[in-house]
């Protein structure tokens, strides 16, 4: 099973049914953004690609960057950049692409039923960042790249004090074309599509203290004024001088689309009288000096190995511009912005290897195709694997199973690596897990036992060669139980929380634990003792991943679930923590968590429900976490919680 498969949206499924739909809440986020139109598939696709440093030539993958579908599932890259997910067939999908102290980049992408496509994805290193004073105002350089904020540009509570303002800048003549989100289209003032030439482009972000991004004050005495040098390219051509008009587009998340476009001129340089497209906007994303034009450019070639024959059923993707896979001969085409420096770039994966090349070709207008010369597809890159095991005990209060599972992709492929031998012991005894097919190793009750408290070891042989080429180690988490309040029992609007674990008090024993109340209000709660207030107006800290509030709790029925949690350190606390499974080329993480019986109150609690000032997402980690479920077990676990 390839590790997107592993980080499908399986929390949503199996907590759908645990805690009565509050997963509806958590994904308003995502379900405000639809694909759009497209073909409506009801089948599954998969979408592999490799995340890059656009700005530099020939980087390696950035390991850590979180790719996330519209269409729901998260997955972190690997060691060499590389991602999988499962994604709709026939729909399109928004993909968001982030890794912190990088760019934003996101794409619209269609993957035929059945079918995979590969994407190369840029991001670009964060530009210049520094505190700017709400009250006053200021401006931000990079690189000639500017914004220059006026008084009260972003609105309180957020925008009090000084806030961190980033400027990003992005050459489009250059590989940094690879950092900008969306594809060719653009949206014009009249609602019409058309096709961008891509100018030069800059993010402008800015976060409060807590790290949240902030949007600009539409109650402003005035725009953001903005600066973006023309490249040395252009510089000298026509329509590129001082006194010319050129259009800017904002880069529109919610839709994956540039659009509503703001009118630039070309003039001097601020920071060095050097020409640069001067524009005022209200909003804060991607902006872009970009004439749109009513034609898309188009570019043909021939793709080939290392020894000249040609590279068949490769992937191609123009950047700006669409995709396309070569043929028998190893011809494509694709279509890609007009009149503009477009670079393409072709992927083959292959066996335990991948292999890319590229060219940037000149494009024309829509009267001819430009040739480009032929793309030569480089050496082969050494294959790893990755790996995800967890051990997970369940329990209703009268029936419960235990099991451990062991998922290998080879990394290289994205695919499952069924050829492996996998062991996890306690002392002395050993469980052997057998291959399910797909890269998954199962065993359940009652063929294991998990002993609360105890230190699970894993081993893994890759090849089966008798030699340990894999290892690691986690601590079993303890059974959980909710002592208060009492299914039933009635609280007020503020009540503390209690619950036992059944390894507490165990010589070097540590477990978090994620509390789940669903009912007028989704509220979730993270925490490494046994007992949490609830309501006591206070706001949580950040180990969350993001501040939580903590109001008093509206009047109603809810539903209280308990997680046990323990796995790599800090696996709660940051997006990327460190491997517990180690190795030559392995990156593994072993887990361990177990679900305890719900229980059932009634709040007399006052005021009505705030869900706008409030986080309704769990943190990202315990949201892949449980996405490792395997579909046999969620069924088992949807079969125990109706």
């Amino acid at each position: 099973m390839s590790r997107a498969s592993r980080l499908a949206p399986m929390i949503f499924v199996l907590l759908v049914a645990v805690v009565f739909g509050i997963w509806n809440v958590s994904c308003k986020k995502e379900d405000s953004n639809p694909p759009g139109p497209g073909g409506g598939g009801t089948g599954s696709a998969l979408l592999k690609g490799i995340v890059r440093d656009a700005g530099t030539d020939g980087s390696p993958g950035i390991t850590g960057a979180t790719v996330t579908a519209s269409s729901g599932g998260s997955v972190a890259t690997n060691a060499g950049g590389e991602f999988t997910l499962n994604v709709p067939g026939g729909t399109p999908v928004k993909v968001n692409v982030t890794r912190s102290g990088y760019s934003l980049n996101e794409m619209l992408v269609t993957v035929s039923d059945g079918e995979t496509k590969t994407v190369n994805v840029g991001l670009l290193q964060v530009g210049s960042t520094q505190n700017v004073s709400v009250a006053s105002g200021g401006s931000v350089a990079s690189g000639g790249y500017t914004l220059q904020l006026p008084p009260g540009f972003v609105a309180p509570p957020g925008g009090s004090g000084s806030v961190s303002v980033s400027v990003t800048g992005l050459d489009p003549s250059t590989g940094e074309v690879r950092a900008l989100p969306g594809g060719l289209e653009a949206i014009d003032a009249n609602g019409a599509t058309r096709y961008l030439q891509p100018v030069s482009f800059a993010e402008y972000t800015v976060k409060d203290a807590n790290g949240n991004t902030l949007q600009y004050n539409q109650s402003a005495s005035q725009g953001a004024n903005i600066e973006l040098p023309i490249p040395e390219a252009l510089r000298g051509q026509p329509g590129f001088s001082n006194g010319d008009p050129i259009e800017c587009y904002l880069y529109d998340p919610e839709s994956g689309k540039w659009k509503t476009p703001v009118p630039g001129i070309i003039g001097p340089s601020s920071v060095d009288g050097s020409p640069v497209i001067k524009a005022t906007i209200f909003h804060l994303s991607w902006y872009g000096g970009a004439p749109a034009l009513n034609e898309r450019g188009c570019i043909s070639g021939y793709v080939r190995n290392s020894d000249g024959t040609p590279a068949v059923n490769v992937g191609v993707e123009a950047f700006l511009g669409a995709t396309a896979t070569t043929n028998a001969q190893g011809l494509y085409q694709v279509d890609a912005a007009p009149n503009s420096n477009v670079r393409v770039v072709a992927t083959a994966l292959e066996g335990q290897t991948f292999r890319t090349g590229e060219v940037t070709v000149f494009t024309g207008g829509t009267d001819s195709c430009q040739t480009a010369p032929d793309i030569t597809l480089g050496g082969s890159q050494q294959a790893s694997f990755g790996v995800d095991a967890f051990l997970y005990r369940f329990s209703d209060g009268i029936s419960g199973f235990d099991f451990a599972s062991v998922s290998i992709q080879l990394e290289s492929t994205f695919s499952g690596w069924d050829s492996a031998t996998v062991r996890i012991s306690r002392g002395t005894q050993v469980f052997t897990l057998p291959s399910g097919g797909g890269g998954i190793y199962q065993v359940f009750t009652p063929d294991i036992t998990l002993v609360p408290g105890a230190v699970y070891s894993i081993t893994i042989d890759f090849d089966r060669n008798g030699t340990i080429d894999a290892n690691g180690q986690v601590r079993m988490v303890g059974g959980t139980a909710i002592t208060s309040p009492d299914s039933g029992a009635t609280v007020g609007r503020q009540f503390t929380a209690a619950w036992n674990d059944s390894a507490a008090g165990l010589p070097g024993y540590s477990a978090s634990y994620y509390l789940i109340l669903s009912g007028p209000e989704s509220r979730f709660y993270l925490t490494r003792s046994l007992s949490k207030v609830i309501g006591d107006g206070l706001t949580d800290s950040t180990y969350y991943g993001f501040p939580q509030p903590n109001d008093p709790l509206p009047a109603g029925d809810y539903t209280m679930n308990l997680w046990g949690l323990n796995g790599p350190a800090d696996f709660l606390v940051v997006s990327n923590p460190l491997p517990n499974i180690s190795g030559q080329n392995v990156t593994g993480y072993f887990y361990a968590y177990s679900f305890g019986p719900e229980v059932q109150f009634t709040s007399t609690g006052q005021g009505t429900s705030r869900p706008v000032m409030r986080s309704t997402e769990p943190p990202k980690s315990f949201r892949e976490l449980m996405a490792r479920m395997p579909e046999k077990i969620r069924k088992r676990v949807e079969r125990m919680t109706r």
